[in-house]
C-alpha cells in the first residue's frame, strides 16, 4: 500500500497563488509512481501558474534516507510502502502519513522473452529456476518492490509445499540482476537481457508489458492466506506481510 506525507518543516516554498514570484515544490516519490506523480505534476502546475514541480524518483527507502541521512528537505514524499514513512521518518520527520493506493505483484515480460508462451500461474516458478530464463528483482534495501519480491517467494514456497524454493530463487543470478528500484529494470527488458522482472501491476500496465500474477485473480488471495509468515529482513529492520498490502 502506499503512503503520502507532507514532511514536517519541509514546505520551503508555501504555494501562495497571489504571489507572482515563481514557486518550486520538491517531490520526492518511489520509482514505481512515476507516472501517476508526473501527471498530477502536469494538473497541478496548469491549476497554479507559478508553480514548478520538481520531483525526484528512486527507490522508496533511498528518498527516506534522502531526508533522514542526507538533511535534505522535499515538500512531498509518496512512497511505495507506508511501513516506510513510519519507519524511517515518523515522528521526528513528519508527524502523519496518507494511505492513498494498492497495488498487486506481477511477473512483467514481453513477446521476445524466453519462454513467453508457456509462462502461467502454475509454472511460473518452475520456468524462473530453468538455467535458460533470466530475472530481474529490485533492491530489497533500496525499494519495496524488492522485499516484497522476496516475500513472494516465502510465500510461493509455503504454498507450493517446495522447501528450499525461496532460496532458490532469491540467489540464483547472485546480484547481477538487481537493480536500486524496479522501473530500472524495464530497459534490460526491453534490450532483452533478462526475461522476467517481478515489478508492480501497475508499472506493467502503464508500460504495456505483459504481465502475470504468481496466482490470478481471486485465487492470487486465496493462495497466499498464509502472508503473515513471510517476511523480509533488510539493514537493521524486519519487514513482515503481516497485511495483505502490495504498493
Amino acid at each position: 500500500m502506499a503512503g503520502l506525507l507532507l514532511t514536517s518543516g519541509c514546505p520551503k516554498n508555501p504555494v501562495d497563488d497571489t504571489v507572482a514570484a515563481p514557486v518550486e515544490l520538491t517531490v520526492f516519490h518511489a520509482g514505481s509512481l512515476s507516472v501517476p506523480f508526473r501527471e498530477v505534476s502536469t494538473l497541478f502546475e496548469q491549476r497554479h501558474p507559478g508553480v514548478t514541480v520538481k520531483a525526484e524518483a528512486a527507490g522508496s527507502r533511498d528518498c527516506a534516507r534522502k531526508i533522514s541521512d542526507l538533511g535534505r528537505s522535499c515538500d512531498v514524499f509518496g512512497s511505495a510502502d507506508y511501513k516506510v514513512v513510519e519507519n524511517l521518518l515518523m515522528p521526528e520527520h513528519t508527524d502523519f502519513n496518507i494511505r492513498f493506493a494498492t497495488n498487486e505483484m506481477a511477473i512483467v515480460y514481453t513477446q521476445k522473452s524466453n519462454r513467453a508462451n508457456e509462462i502461467s500461474s502454475a509454472n511460473w516458478c518452475n520456468m524462473l529456476l530453468d538455467d535458460d530464463v533470466i530475472f530481474g528483482r529490485s533492491d530489497p534495501n533500496s525499494d519495496p518492490c524488492g522485499y516484497r519480491t522476496v516475500m513472494v517467494f516465502q510465500l510461493a514456497e509455503e504454498y507450493y509445499g517446495r522447501p528450499g524454493l525461496a532460496k532458490a530463487l532469491t540467489e540464483k543470478h547472485g546480484n547481477k540482476y538487481i537493480r536500486p528500484k524496479e522501473t530500472d529494470l524495464l530497459a534490460l527488458l526491453e534490450a532483452g537481457e533478462i526475461d522476467y522482472v517481478f515489478i508492480y501491476r501497475s508499472v506493467g500496465q502503464q508500460h504495456g508489458r505483459n504481465r502475470r500474477g504468481p496466482s490470478d485473480g481471486q485465487g492470487a488471495r486465496r493462495a497466499y492466506q498464509p502472508h503473515r509468515r513471510a517476511h523480509s529482513l533488510f539493514g537493521n529492520d524486519s519487514q513482515n506481510c503481516s497485511e495483505p498490502r502490495v504498493g
